[in-house]
């Protein structure tokens, strides 16, 4: 039996600690994000186990949340067992994380020697799950839903991730008759490499050219919004809507579903690439760009987008000196008509005005809003 780990160091050290004797089959996984942590756990059927701290991907506990409700259909046989300290039993997340699926005694809510004792019995309790499995295979019985009765009220802090989408309403047709915007996603292949930089002069250059634009932060990081109060030009429209200097902002991904049919482009800022936990998302934008780095340490984190990359990803490098251009193309080979240069732009919301370079990235002939905005020709003083 193997028993995955993707956890923080005190807590893989506790794991270490536990299995000094080598009892256990227990590997670290290191993917440094939910999408090649799933990745791996997916494409590698050996796991039986799979211990997951709930924080590890940079404290945000609803990208594990998503990546434990995704493994629970993709691969139902791995026991799940959850590292949740800090957190309380009665916690939204911890009732989300039962509603998927997960055994309440699977879910370790404390550090140190009770966190070795409650994976040491995790672990033999799995091991002798797996030898009745052997020994005497059941058919699993589905049991039914138990729906409350009639009449019965549920306040909304008390709704479990898996309660809310059975009372979702079934999603209707998509009208065709209503204005539908073009989506741009932007993502880092590595963590400071100008990502919501770009995002922002994409945004301020289809701003400049008068379109309707309107940027989504998908990560949930909701860096935008601390310019609130900050800057003269700032408005809050309601808890995730706000402008900066004259243009619209969502602080996570559910702004994208309305700003799709209000605006003309929604730029969408997906953060570094990796700690995207649906790729698909990022993919299904019409316009799809990975921000890089030419430094050597900063390739390697190109390999995840190369290896997705069907062909219609942009690449857009940041801070290569003019001198350097030719042997960054070279280097990244068949893709290199893909590949553009950012300049200078040290300041959010002044645009650096290089139209050229955002006019072929985003190609707003081919890539039009269904209504776009009627324009007017833009004249520059030193334009005859």
């Amino acid at each position: 039996m193997i028993t995955g780990v993707i956890a923080r160091e005190e807590h893989w050290k506790t794991i270490q600690a536990l299995n000094f004797r080598g009892e256990h089959d227990i590997r670290r996984i290191t993917a440094g994000s939910p999408n090649a942590a799933q990745r791996e756990l997916e494409g590698n059927g050996e796991y039986n186990l799979l211990i997951l701290d709930i924080d590890v991907f940079h404290g945000n506990s609803d990208i594990a949340v998503s990546l434990v409700e995704r493994l629970k259909k993709s691969v139902p046989q791995l026991q799940l067992a959850l590292i949740m300290d800090g957190y309380t039993s009665n916690s939204l997340v911890v009732r989300d994380i039962k509603s998927i699926g997960v055994e309440e005694d699977h879910i370790i809510f404390g550090g140190g020697a009770k966190l070795k004792q409650q994976i040491n019995y995790i672990l033999h309790e799995t091991v002798q799950r797996k030898e009745n499995e052997i020994d005497s295979p059941e058919e699993v019985k589905q049991i039914p839903q138990q729906l409350p009765p009639a009449g019965t009220i549920t306040p909304p802090s008390q709704i479990d991730r898996q309660s809310a989408k059975s009372m979702m309403i079934p999603k209707q047709p998509v009208r065709s008759d209503i204005p539908r915007a073009v989506t741009i996603a932007v993502a880092g292949a590595g963590p400071r490499m100008g990502t919501t930089t770009q995002a922002m002069q994409i945004l301020n250059y289809l701003s400049t050219m008068e379109y309707k634009v309107a940027f989504v932060e998908m990560s949930g990081q909701r860096h935008m919004g601390q310019y609130l109060g900050i800057l003269d030009k700032s408005e809050a429209l309601d808890d995730a809507h706000f402008t900066l200097m004259g243009n619209h902002f969502y602080n996570d991904a559910k702004g994208l579903i309305t700003a799709r049919s209000q605006f003309d482009y929604v730029v969408c800022d997906y953060g570094v690439y990796n700690d995207i936990p649906d790729i698909t998302s990022f993919f299904e934008k019409d316009v799809k760009i990975v921000c890089c780095g030419a430094k050597p340490w900063e390739s390697p984190w190109l390999e995840p987008a190369f290896g997705d990359d069907d062909g219609t990803l942009r690449y857009i490098f940041s801070f290569v000196q003019k001198s350097d251009e030719a042997m960054v193309r070279d280097q990244m080979g068949d893709e290199a008509k893909n590949t553009y240069f950012a300049p200078y732009a040290p300041d959010f919301f002044r645009y650096c005005g290089a139209d050229e370079i955002y006019e072929r990235i985003i190609d707003p002939k081919t890539n039009r809003p269904k209504h776009p905005q009627t324009k007017g020709k833009r004249f520059w003083p030193w334009q005859k």
